[in-house]
């Protein structure tokens, strides 16, 4: 298993699906243990694989390379860079800390943890792919189970609605395949091994902007931004706990994983060219974002646009790339580097705001006799809505103040920086309102959901609120793992 970390941390979950179709529905117990089990023995290997990680590297480790389809010239290639790792760990504590949410779950459990594997199967291969035919295996299983999880657990009527998403996840993989084929077709001689064909960018120089804009679009159709996000309350709004953190916290973060692995390496010209499209994207959506959390009562909504707004916060880090062409690379690594911890900080983030009402009413039914305990789960809550608001000290307000940082350096993006803070006023305007409403004890807000779904909730927010705040107060720790990486990226994109 030490020779092959990546491919026991990919076979897990495969495995893990195949087991639990096997195993009867009325075996709920069993079901439950044995994802309990998968998903603790990938987070045991992540864990391992992040002490093993030789973080001054900006090559490829843990490298796992077979010839597979000769004939297409198609190889099977799985790997790490910083970059990748961050988005790993993300995605296994977000499975591991589902499968614990889920555990008082009702109705389907057999369909939820085999749909839950399958999804944890697409999304760890599709976050450790350097072959773009293996990318997109997994990008399909990825967007199919995702798909199969919002239709089943959302309520009969909203199905309709929730068509959307199944239309945009449609469109965007028939995009991604399209520009799989062109890019195929330019440098057929390289196959689809990324990289081989970031070591041969002349072989793409004819399709650079045609290949940039199908990509781009490709992956913003499945991400929570203005104007590609009219599936994001319809798909989130009505599901169950569980199936609204996955999508929430960790699909909607396929597609930035996406530019940053794909878009920027095999098309940077355009990504240049065009970065300043990142920024408005950044900058519009965090306006509309805001605005709607601003307005209205229901904490569900709120929670969906706060994700769309965390992510546009993303784009705007992006636009850094600007800084490229004036030679600043210290602006763009500031840029990217605060896009990747904004990534990972907002999906954990979301985990416990969607988990929020459970502790709010845990508070609530905490006897006066209980003294400091009910106090306790008091202050959990108002930590986690302080964080959300990007108290200094958290993780949020690190990826948050980079992005913005990298933003602010080109005179171009320098205004979308400062405009953007009206959209953290809002936000923080509606977040101390809802802090008000806790501590008094008042309505204002709707907090109505299914809580009876949801469990482990205090024990899963006090572990990643006191992950947050470390990693806040010593980012440094995740800075180093992610700076070789993307120095790497700008420096490749500063030569070609």
């Amino acid at each position: 298993m030490g020779n092959h970390l990546l491919l026991t941390i990919l076979g897990l979950p495969v495995l893990g699906t195949f087991i639990l179709i096997l195993i009867k529905e009325e075996k709920s117990s069993v079901l439950k243990t044995i994802s309990a089990v998968v998903t603790g023995l990938q987070l045991w290997i992540v864990i391992q694989l992040i002490s093993n990680f030789d973080k001054s590297a900006g090559y490829l480790q843990f490298v796992e390379h077979f010839s597979w389809i000769n004939l297409l010239n198609i190889d099977f290639v799985i790997g790490l860079n910083g970059i990748n790792l961050l988005f790993l760990v993300l995605s296994t504590v977000i499975f591991f800390a589902t499968v614990f949410i889920s555990w008082q779950l009702g109705n389907r459990q057999k369909s939820f943890f085999v749909l839950m594997m399958l999804l944890n199967s697409g999304i760890t291969g599709l976050f450790i792919a350097f072959d773009l035919f293996l990318f997109l295996m997994f990008y399909g299983i990825t967007l199919f189970s995702m798909f199969l999880l919002i239709t089943l657990f959302t309520s009969k009527s909203e199905n309709i609605n929730n068509g959307y998403f199944g239309i945009y996840a449609l469109i965007s993989f028939c995009l991604i395949t399209i520009g799989i084929l062109v890019i195929n077709n330019q440098s057929p001689l390289s196959g689809f091994n990324l990289s081989t064909l970031t070591r041969n960018p002349e072989a793409l120089m004819n399709i650079q902007t045609g290949g940039f804009f199908i990509f781009l679009i490709g992956f913003l159709l499945i991400a929570p931004v203005v104007p590609f996000h009219t599936w994001l309350v319809p798909a989130a709004g009505n599901s169950i706990a569980s199936v609204s953190i996955l999508l929430l916290a960790l699909f909607s973060k396929i597609s930035i994983f996406g530019i940053l692995h794909i878009v920027i390496p095999l098309f940077p010209q355009s990504s240049i060219q065009f970065a300043l499209i990142f920024g408005i994207l950044g900058l519009v959506s965090i306006l509309y974002f805001a605005f709607c959390v601003f307005s209205f009562p229901q904490y569900r909504k709120i929670v969906i646009y706060f994700t769309g707004f965390l992510n546009a916060f993303i784009y705007l880090g992006l636009s850094a790339l600007l800084s490229i062409k004036h030679q600043n690379l210290d602006a763009s690594l500031t840029g990217l580097n605060g896009a990747v911890i904004q990534s990972i900080s907002a999906g954990l983030l979301i985990v416990i705001m969607v988990i929020l009402p459970k502790i709010r009413r845990t508070a609530q039914d905490r006897t006066p006799a209980s003294g400091s305990n009910r106090w306790a789960v008091m202050f959990m809550m108002l930590m986690v809505l302080l964080a959300g608001i990007g108290l200094p000290g958290f993780l949020n307000f690190i990826g948050q103040f980079l992005c913005l940082s990298g933003a602010f350096h080109m005179l171009s993006t320098r205004i979308f920086s400062v405009i953007a803070l009206l959209g953290l006023i809002l936000v923080g305007v509606q977040f101390f309102k809802i802090i008000r409403s806790t501590i008094q004890a008042t309505n204002e807000f709707d907090f109505t959901t299914d809580l009876s779904e949801m469990s482990n909730e205090v024990i899963i927010v006090a572990v990643i609120l006191i992950a947050l705040l470390l990693l806040g107060i010593f980012p440094e720790t995740v800075l180093q793992m992610i700076d070789r990486s993307v120095y790497s990226l700008i420096e490749y994109i500063t030569v070609i």
